[in-house]
């Protein structure tokens, strides 16, 4: 192990007590889109990175469908049997009352609680995120979510006293955003959501500005990259409207989600076309052999890649994930289950990624026939082992001047590093010419 590296491996451990420590701070992050906790942690986070600017919507702001809710927060919730005796509430769980519930005093049977609880059966004894009273527009009822062991020693002839008192008041849809110019216009996204639970969001999201940090500190960066963190879907779509030059520009999303926790990588495969960003995700985690599958675009755990993938859109955005992850939209979403081992190995891969994504160009030969490669010390033989010698045969033969170097090793399944350095002896030789991937070339992984 070089010193080099040692300072990598403390940098990144130190990157991922970091992202511990803010969830830690912030946690619980009660509401969904808008409400008084969100804007909270925005603040605090822009705290810890002056570099974001916060962007904020309205209240009553609309883009087409979609409108900017009322910022929503729950005051007080509790279920009572007949005898006064406090079943649930809110002191148990924030998850207790839905976001964006509507009030309600009265009583119930349990097949009326039923109708609008919703229960986690994988885990017997917590309480659930349920999104849907913030997600569906038909939806305006009272909603909350109980334990399963609750709902299951509730007697069926019994009535049950349901109180909830909310507020909901003027507020912003807060989206957080940081730009770093390279030398081209064409942007890189790196996205995560930025909501109330844990693994699913805040961990990711300051990951994510933490991955931004280390872009920062790289010289003569090739590209623009962006920070995006937002409150899931709403957020993307009030900022992909008003920034639609960006969005022109911007080459893919590089989705960032429940890297704390979970049970294997995924590599969550964007829209289409294998994109330049996907082909380098895909080889940095088989380089680095790490235990990983991959998933198409409707599996996993679908985000804000969903907006920037829309049709009239088409930014391909593939996602790394931990999935599946079994405290996922429960209330055992704490800052506890995040592993820092996890953390650590998510910014491997994901620097991994950019590097290689920085160093992509498409190479060309500047003679017409074959070089004489013992002449030039370009020679491997096969006992230099089989990557070695494909090099000779596969890579050579497949330098075209259309394909860059991340589509040969994506193509070729050859490692990304050794292939690179090879291919640069040729270019000092003057054997091979490079070019920067085009706009197009990079949306389509040519």
């Amino acid at each position: 192990m070089t010193v080099s590296s040692m300072n990598a491996g403390a940098r990144r451990l130190a990157a991922a007590a970091r992202v511990i420590d803010y969830c830690r701070e912030v946690f619980p992050v009660r509401g969904l889109i808008v409400s008084p906790d969100i804007e909270r942690a925005f603040v605090a986070l822009q705290g810890r990175f002056p570099e974001l600017t916060i962007h904020r919507y309205p209240s009553g702001s609309i883009v087409e469908d979609w409108e900017v809710p009322l910022a929503w927060e729950a005051v007080d919730g509790v279920l009572e049997d007949e005898s006064g005796r406090l079943l649930a509430g809110l002191q148990d769980s924030f998850l207790f009352v839905a976001p964006y519930s509507e009030p309600v005093d009265g009583w119930f049977t349990k097949n009326e609680v039923a109708a609008h609880a919703r229960t986690a059966p994988s885990h017997s004894g917590s309480f659930s995120l349920e999104h849907r009273n913030a997600y569906n527009y038909q939806l305006v009822d009272w909603g909350i979510t109980l334990p399963l062991n609750v709902v299951t020693q509730m007697s069926n002839s019994g009535r049950y006293h349901v109180r909830i008192h909310t507020r909901t008041t003027p507020g912003n849809l807060c989206v957080a955003e940081a730009v770093l110019p390279g030398r081209r216009p064409e942007m890189i996204c790196i996205c995560s959501q930025f909501d109330e639970l844990c693994n699913d969001g805040q961990a990711s999201a300051v990951f994510a500005a933490e991955l931004f940090r280390w872009l920062g500190t790289l010289p003569n960066r090739q590209f623009t990259y962006q920070l995006l963190l937002v409150p899931e879907l709403v957020g993307t779509l009030f900022f992909a409207s008003s920034n639609r030059e960006q969005l022109g520009r911007t080459v893919a999303m590089l989705d960032l989600e429940t890297l704390g926790a979970g049970e294997r990588w995924v590599l969550k495969r964007g829209l289409g076309q294998r994109c330049s960003l996907e082909q380098a995700l895909k080889i940095a985690l088989r380089d680095l052999n790490a235990d990983h599958r991959v998933c198409g675009f409707f599996e996993g755990y679908g985000n804000d890649e969903r907006v920037y993938g829309w049709p009239t859109i088409g930014i391909p955005g593939p996602a790394l994930q931990r999935y599946p992850f079994s405290e996922y939209h429960t209330d055992l979403d704490t800052p506890d289950i995040l592993d820092r081992a996890l953390l650590e190995e998510a910014f491997t891969i994901c620097e991994r990624t950019l590097l290689m994504l920085e160093k992509n160009h498409v190479p060309a030969f500047t003679t017409f026939l074959p070089p004489w490669l013992t002449k030039h010390g370009l020679y491997v033989d096969a006992a230099m082992g089989a990557d070695a010698f494909r090099m000779n045969n596969e890579l050579l033969f497949g330098i075209d001047g259309t394909r860059s170097l991340l589509s040969l090793c994506d193509e070729l399944g050859l490692p990304f590093e050794p292939t690179e350095e090879y291919l640069r002896r040729f270019v000092e030789k003057g054997l091979v010419k490079t070019r920067e991937p085009t706009f197009e070339e990079l949306r389509t992984g040519g």
